[in-house]
């Protein structure tokens, strides 16, 4: 595979370094936190090539004075801007209904059950319940009925919001061994630094470029005060994350067995300072995760109370 090498002159890596995630945040009632972002099927050149012409260009969406201060991305307002600068350094584009994340689609299953007042069968399996299916890729992929009010849009009933522990993106976390698609970030220290322990041989740039990287996600999560963030994935890596930046304290009666004994949840107490809980869950798939009914468990027995407890007149 061909390395990317980050452009220092067009500091390629700050942009992807500030960049915190998707969404309206002040209107967020869920902020999901996954562990970096995908390229949406796009290769790496033109993806980072267009999202860092693209991102940071709009003053609202910064969490200081600059986007330099970390940025989040609103997707109604990014989505023409992106396509067409896509389009102008790779020459086509690929559409939208060929998108396809497990993640994604698990979130769509989530923020459509709480929409619909707790109703609905939306874990379902796409072979039992095709009508249904059509509705959850439509609402994350953002067409159809859902082109301004789905996955991460303003004008969704319930706002969702998303948040990558990791600044930079790759095609699949899971070749990441034998993938590192980089050629001038060490792969060994940036997974090290990116683990939140403390390693002795990570060098000093590293441990720097983890600290900011902390600090503008713990400065979105504080300015925001998102009531729910679920993290998708590496429980215990998002756990030292949240109990070294945000000081959380999940609570040993809220470690919680989902299917067959073995995937687990973690619910924080309110994080300090904020109305924030944390849920941390294994990841949303169905082949090392936690499957559907997993995530109906998820949703109805932990998701749901929380929301009912915080918005009591909600249903």
């Amino acid at each position: 595979m061909e390395k990317y090498k980050l452009d220092d002159q067009e500091r390629e890596r700050e942009k992807l370094f500030a960049f915190c995630g998707y969404g309206h945040y002040p209107s967020a009632k869920i902020a999901f936190m996954g562990n970096e972002e995908g390229l949406g099927g796009y290769e790496l050149k033109y993806g980072i090539k267009a999202r860092c012409a693209a991102y940071g260009n709009n003053p609202e969406t910064y969490l200081g004075s600059t986007w330099e201060d970390g940025y989040y991305v609103e997707g109604e307002e990014i989505d023409l801007r992106f396509k067409e600068e896509m389009k102008r350094i790779r020459g086509s584009l690929i559409p939208e209904s060929k998108f396809y994340s497990p993640m994604v689609e698990y979130q769509a299953r989530i923020m459509l059950y709480i929409e619909n007042g707790f109703k609905g069968d939306w874990f379902e399996r796409c072979v039992n319940n095709p009508l249904a299916y059509i509705t959850i890729a439509d609402y994350y992929r953002n067409i159809g009925d859902y082109a301004n009010s789905g996955l991460y849009r303003k004008q969704a009933k319930v706002g969702s919001a998303l948040l990558d522990l990791r600044p930079l993106p790759r095609r699949d976390e899971s070749q990441a061994s034998s993938e590192w698609p980089y050629s001038n970030i060490e792969e060994n220290d940036y997974n090290n630094a990116f683990d939140f322990r403390n390693h002795r041989s990570m060098s000093e740039e590293s441990k720097e470029f983890r600290d900011r990287r902390a600090n503008y996600l713990k400065k979105a999560i504080q300015e925001f005060s998102f009531p729910i963030i679920v993290g998708i994935g590496a429980k215990e890596v998002k756990k030292l994350f949240f109990e070294k930046y945000l000081r959380a304290t999940f609570l040993p009666q809220k470690t919680i067995s989902l299917t067959k004994n073995k995937d687990e949840v973690h619910v924080s107490e309110p994080l300090d300072g904020t109305d924030t809980v944390v849920i941390l869950s294994d990841y949303f798939n169905s082949v090392n995760g936690i499957g559907l009914n997993g995530l109906r468990k998820l949703t109805v027995d932990i998701i749901q109370p929380i929301i009912m407890e915080k918005f009591p007149g909600y249903c």
